[in-house]
């Protein structure tokens, strides 16, 4: 049974090569990271990604002094010099709730425009804000203290968030998000040395901005990985 699994395995692994990090955070971007951009990208590659999505937070009052941008133009620069693509997303939080919301679809130039929609509820800035081309999914939705918001008003769900330091209710999350035929991801929430390759989003092709990782998100056509393992949708 071993060697089947084994093979399968490998088997899907040689059609989805391509491992990226999903979410994961530098500081001083995010207090809550005690990593540097560089060492972020560094330990990443090191991990074995092919590519590292920066999602650091953005909320009224936090974010909105440029580090969001800083951090990312940092990684960035040290994912071009490693050969390995940074692309641009953010965690975004609205008055009232402790919920957090992945965002991809983005380019620098949006940073303005989503800076000035984070006093709207989340409801109103779904309404606003999804268009084709933007993939919205909460994040760790059944995380202690968060609440999981309708389904109509996201592109999919953050099921399988590997922080080692939440309860996340990964397995309820999971089996929510299937039983609405909803898209869920898999992601690191990197935050600490030692988190890095804990969860992988798998691809057929590899993303190398935001619109690409948006596109992949939206087609559904990925794997996700948890501890090492390929876990199927």
């Amino acid at each position: 049974m071993n060697d089947l699994i084994a093979r399968i395995e490998a088997q899907l692994r040689a059609e989805y090569p391509y491992r990226v990090e999903l979410h994961a955070h530098t500081n001083p971007a995010s207090s809550c990271s005690e990593m540097p951009p560089a060492e972020m990208v560094s330990l990443c590659a090191k991990a074995g990604y092919h590519a590292v999505c920066v999602t650091n937070h953005l909320s009224r009052g936090r974010g909105d002094d440029g580090l969001w941008l800083d951090d990312y133009f940092s990684a960035k620069e040290a994912g071009d010099k490693l050969g390995l693509p940074v692309i641009l997303g953010a965690e975004l939080r609205f008055p009232g709730f402790n919920n957090d919301y992945l965002l991809f679809g983005i380019g620098p130039g949006d940073y303005p425009e989503i800076i000035s929609m984070l006093d709207m509820t989340f409801e109103d800035f779904s309404r606003a804000y999804r268009r084709p081309g933007r993939f919205l999914l909460q994040a760790h939705p059944l995380r202690t203290g968060c609440t999981l918001k309708d389904f109509s008003l996201m592109d999919g769900v953050e099921a399988l968030n590997a922080h080692p330091h939440h309860n996340s209710s990964v397995a309820d999350t999971v089996r929510r998000a299937r039983a609405a035929g909803m898209i869920y991801t898999a992601g690191t929430d990197f935050h600490h040395r030692g988190h890095q390759g804990l969860a992988a989003l798998l691809c057929r092709t590899l993303p190398r901005d935001s619109y690409e990782m948006a596109a992949i998100l939206a087609g559904g056509d990925f794997l996700n990985e948890l501890g090492g393992a390929v876990v199927l949708p």
